[in-house]
């Protein structure tokens, strides 16, 4: 439904917010979007690989996602950083993110990077 409002919104095919973000990352990393796309994909296996191929919050090994510690939109850098990459499962990935919108709204600091980087520490 979010959507199909959202078009109806902006008849004239502007850009949405998605097609600018991935314009502004091509830029950032002065690489096509085809070619982030398989870096993404190679670099997405390798941290799987790094993490034995299961969630670094709960071990669950099916589902899994690969997270990007700092946000890719704040740090282009860390883009294919193994560093700044760690495995989770969807539930944890999602409550990863419920969290950090969490702390958006009720302006707390963020600690989710330091709790991130102790687990990838303890491999």
């Amino acid at each position: 439904k979010e959507r199909k409002i959202q078009r109806l919104n902006n008849p004239q095919g502007q850009k949405n917010a998605y097609e600018n973000y991935s314009k502004k990352i091509c830029k950032q990393l002065q690489m096509t979007s085809s070619e982030i796309y398989h870096k993404w994909d190679k670099t997405r296996i390798d941290c799987k690989i790094l993490d034995d191929c299961a969630c670094q919050v709960c071990g669950y090994e099916n589902d899994l996602h690969v997270h990007h510690i700092h946000p890719k939109a704040k740090y282009p850098e860390l883009f294919f950083d193994l560093g700044n990459l760690i495995t989770v499962c969807t539930k944890c990935h999602r409550s990863i993110h419920r969290k950090k919108t969490q702390q958006k709204q009720n302006n707390l600091p963020k600690k989710e990077p330091e709790l991130l980087l102790i687990l990838r520490s303890f491999q």
